[in-house]
């Protein structure tokens, strides 16, 4: 946690240096406005009603006789006022005469905001990467503050550099839970945005949009689609393999269902069951659900060194010790099995 800062410093060194009392930043924007893609989104804010920036100021102690005035007193001024641009103005006076390091850093984050609220987002970017360098070193703000200066680096980085890496880098230093309620829409979003990537069928090999199962095995993702085929995608060197036709490739093109277990892939349709051996790439169709005995495999579930199959008409099944047999006792509701769950013993 960061120790105490930017409203504190500030009134900590009032009674020895004249300078604006403890000001806290509350930024609420207009409300009902949608996030686009590629911009950094509208702060969502806590109270609908309020559709500008306030600015809350707290205490105003009386500077010592003697210190020098001029701008701070223009400052509190200004923010008592509510004025975004005199605000502006004399901070970056202040900043061109005050030489004390905590009260430059308080000044700094203060108009780095003020230039983030007016969408000068590199000019934000320039004064928030400035003071990161003192917020990592020996000067200290309350950590709702860093953090929410760390929460715009990675939006800029991401929304206005076009920088993913350097946002990446950021968002890495982002404690989510020390943030004000009104940043954690934008959190999440953030969030959403460079965790989750878009994994196209062009991408895949995979000449349809439907994906109609998923499974997770290490590094790779199988995808199964309704009609066109079943792929594995490599996450770490994004190579894709499609299985359609051949000796070593799954036939139908449909895929329901898929279950990971440590040496094989099993895969279902409504057509059959099928097996992938992950030691030799080979494709095994399991008699016992196609052929003569076609069925429509639903589901899939591996629990421990037992795999159940759940159908559509012919109940659930059972493979252990090398051996399928059809579960006829319980309280099955029927022969039409569309969902199997582990809920533990």
């Amino acid at each position: 946690m960061k120790p105490s800062g930017v409203g504190e410093v500030l009134a900590q060194r009032a009674n020895r240096r004249a300078i604006f009392p403890l000001i806290t930043l509350l930024i609420l924007s207009c409300a009902g406005r949608s996030v686009k893609e590629n911009r950094i989104p509208e702060i969502i804010p806590e109270n609908p009603s309020e559709k500008t920036l306030y600015i809350i100021t707290e205490a105003n102690p009386s500077p010592p006789p003697g210190a020098d005035t001029r701008y701070s007193a223009k400052v509190r001024e200004a923010l008592a006022a509510k004025d975004q641009h005199r605000t502006q103005y004399y901070l970056i006076q202040l900043l061109a005469e005050e030489t004390e390091p905590h009260i430059r850093l308080e000044a700094s984050l203060l108009l780095a905001d003020i230039y983030y609220l007016k969408r000068r987002y590199e000019d934000a970017f320039a004064l928030y990467t400035r003071v990161l360098p003192l917020l990592d070193g020996y000067l200290t703000v309350p950590e709702e503050d860093y953090n929410k200066a760390i929460l715009r680096l990675a939006e800029i980085s991401l929304f206005n550099r076009k920088d993913e890496e350097l946002a990446q880098e950021y968002y890495s230093k982002l404690n989510p839970n020390a943030l004000a309620d009104i940043y954690n829409e934008r959190s999440k979003y953030l969030e959403r945005k460079l965790l989750l990537k878009e994994i196209s069928p062009a991408l895949l090999g995979l000449s349809d949009n439907n994906i109609s199962a998923i499974e997770v095995d290490g590094d790779d993702l199988w995808i199964g689609t309704w009609n066109g085929g079943l792929a594995r995608y490599s996450l770490s060197n994004k190579e894709a393999r499609v299985f359609r036709t051949g000796g070593k490739s799954l036939t139908p093109n449909s895929v329901r269902s898929i279950e990971i277990t440590p040496d094989r892939v099993w895969v279902g349709s409504y057509q059959k069951l099928s097996v992938y051996s992950k030691v030799d790439s080979s494709w095994k169709i399991i008699p016992e659900f196609s052929g003569a005995n076609s069925t429509r495999i639903e589901t899939i579930k591996a629990i421990d060194d037992t795999l159940y199959i759940g159908t559509l008409g012919r109940g659930l099944w059972r493979l252990k010790n090398n051996s399928w047999e059809r579960l006829n006792t319980g309280p099955l509701p029927g022969d039409f099995i569309n969902c199997l769950e582990n809920i533990g013993s």
